[in-house]
């Protein structure tokens, strides 16, 4: 009886019934309260409903009736790393592998625990250690690509992304990884990397079971997909947008793909939008949701990015779908008709860029809200050296931009580069960089390599101690270069040929500041030098940069918004015959 009680328990259990499967463990308990099993599988249930004090307790319960089950160590450690408890989670984590120690499950999550905090060393030996016991494994191949990506290691990086794609070519998110690594890389070509993405289109370009007929409505109704409507640079220049649109004559709807909201998240849902949250829903699901707001107008804010939901685009649930900001390249779907860009970003209107075509904003393609607690600039003695910086993603600073940069520090005798990225929180990765700068001629005690700090207003301090920003390339800044400009630090960029490699020039010739564009390396050098020659040049641009900010197109939401709006009304009115929309 209690046999029959149990298996029917599980089934329901991995059948997702978990209410069902909870009840029966009860009733079980309450014959054999001794019942390891369903006390441990009552604490998996109390993990999965996000309840981790409790999962914890139960789970407990069974470990001291049965302190030899791997299992229960495993799990055990998941709940513990799920409530931010380090030191109990790796200890039970080591306990369960003691009890196993040929499972590669158990090694991957050891290293899924080490990567998460930021200890990527161990990390990264736990990821082989589960390869060696098994190496087709995808999901390790992915995880231990995306660690490698964070130390700067892009052709490792890509080596790993590469296997995890092979192994699971169905896997849409795995595949997307290898995509979004090739953005970093130097040893390929931008054609090549279009390619690349045209093939993903083509793999996943679905046929359309949904008819496209949206209701009469009086307002034309767009819908922003996004996994990052959180605290995330994404939101940081979406929140002018969504607080500006004219409800007049627009409804905007926000389809959420976010796992855990916060308090960015809570600030966006008090706008003037309809709010959908599409986490637990699968790509159908999410279709029918779309489909049944009648939007006109799909945007994807992510593209290959993590969490997107491109294979929803791929159905094509609106008439009009549109890519834009978080991503710098195409996504490669036919169904995604358009992409947002601006004069700077893409000049070349022949050009080819991808599986859509490109719709220019007049006065640039972004959008910038500062973080609402932005702390005052602070002003250096005159005396001081120059400290040159630079806090892009790691995976941007590559050997030509290191070189570079060393060519800088070489041209302004006793100046000094701090570069602070979330890579350096590993000391080992640190000391990698710094031997890279050092073949160039660039000894250790000119350079400060930082790691993130945890409070965002304490980051933002960190450029008071910056005097002249270097951009990364071939793949520019964008968030980093608003920071630091709005920090009264000017931004040296370098402009290169694809969009990736022009976001600098776009963003300081919307803002004015044309003049720090360098378009080869010897001016780089050149304008770095000068400005750096010029200390009360510095202190003036640092006296008045972040008013001229406010003042410029990159920071006049409802200017941009209206050109945004003008933009989407073109296309829909290319796009679609107005009167079966009831739309004038």
């Amino acid at each position: 009886m209690i046999t029959e009680k149990i298996t029917n328990a599980i089934q329901c259990h991995q059948n997702g019934e978990l209410l069902k499967a909870q009840q029966l463990y009860k009733e079980i308990l309450s014959i054999d309260p001794q019942n390891a099993d369903c006390m441990h599988f009552l604490g998996v249930i109390a993990m999965q409903k996000g309840n981790l004090d409790q999962a914890i307790h139960l789970i407990q319960r069974a470990i001291e009736l049965r302190p030899d089950i791997s299992g229960y160590h495993s799990n055990i450690a998941m709940a513990y790393k799920e409530n931010d408890q380090f030191k109990e989670s790796l200890e039970h984590y080591q306990h369960s592998i003691s009890l196993s120690p040929e499972n590669p499950i158990l090694h991957f999550n050891l290293a899924a625990l080490f990567h998460h905090y930021g200890q990527f060393d161990n990390a990264r030996n736990a990821y082989v250690k589960s390869l060696t016991l098994k190496p087709d494994q995808p999901l390790v191949h992915h995880n231990l690509g995306n660690l490698l990506m964070k130390q700067g290691d892009v052709q490792g990086s890509l080596m790993a992304a590469s296997i995890a794609k092979k192994l699971a070519p169905e896997n849409s998110a795995i595949q997307s990884n290898y995509l979004f690594c090739l953005n970093y890389s130097i040893d390929h070509s931008p054609e090549m990397i279009i390619n690349e993405h045209i093939k993903w289109g083509h793999f996943y370009s679905k046929v359309n079971d949904y008819p496209l007929i949206a209701e009469h409505h009086e307002r034309i109704r767009i819908g922003y997909v996004s996994p990052d409507f959180r605290n995330h640079a994404v939101a940081r220049f979406m929140k002018s947008i969504l607080t500006n649109h004219d409800s007049y004559q627009f409804d905007i709807y926000c389809y959420s793909n976010v796992k855990q909201s916060d308090s960015v998240t809570n600030q966006l849902k008090l706008l003037d939008v309809s709010w959908r949250n599409i986490w637990d829903k699968n790509d159908d699901q999410a279709v029918q949701q779309i489909q049944s707001d009648n939007i006109h107008i799909l945007v994807d804010l992510a593209g290959h990015s993590s969490n997107n939901r491109l294979t929803v685009f791929a159905r094509q649930p609106a008439p009009i779908q549109i890519t834009y900001l978080g991503y710098p390249n195409t996504t490669g779907l036919s169904q995604m008709h358009f992409r947002l860009v601006d004069q700077w970003s893409d000049p070349d209107i022949h050009q080819f860029s991808g599986s859509e075509d490109r719709l220019y904003l007049p006065n640039g393609f972004l959008c910038y809200t500062p973080d609402d607690n932005i702390p005052p600039i602070t002003f250096k003695p005159s005396n001081k050296s120059i400290t040159f910086g630079s806090f892009n993603n790691l995976p941007k600073v590559n050997m030509n931009v290191i070189q570079l940069w060393a060519s800088v520090l070489q041209a302004v005798p006793n100046s000094r580069i701090l570069i602070k990225t979330k890579g350096f929180n590993d000391t080992s990765t640190q000391d990698r960089y710094g031997e890279y700068f050092n073949k160039f001629g660039v000894k250790k005690d000119r350079i400060t390599l930082m790691g993130t700090v945890p409070d965002e207003t304490e980051h933002l301090k960190i450029y008071n101690h910056v005097d002249i920003a270097l951009d990364t390339f071939p793949y520019n800044g964008t968030t980093t270069t608003c920071e630091a400009l709005f920090m009264g630090v000017p931004v040296i960029t370098l402009a290169g040929v694809h969009h990736a490699a022009r976001v600098g020039l776009s963003i300081l010739s919307q803002t004015g500041f044309s003049e720090w564009v360098a378009y080869n390396q010897e001016q780089y050098i050149q304008k770095a030098a000068y400005l750096a020659d010029h200390p009360e040049e510095i202190f003036s641009i640092r006296k008045t940069l972040r008013s001229r900010l406010f003042q410029s197109d990159l920071c006049q939401g409802k200017k941009f918004v209206r050109s945004l709006e003008s933009v989407y009304r073109s296309c829909f009115l290319k796009k679609l015959k107005p009167n079966s929309l009831g739309i004038s």
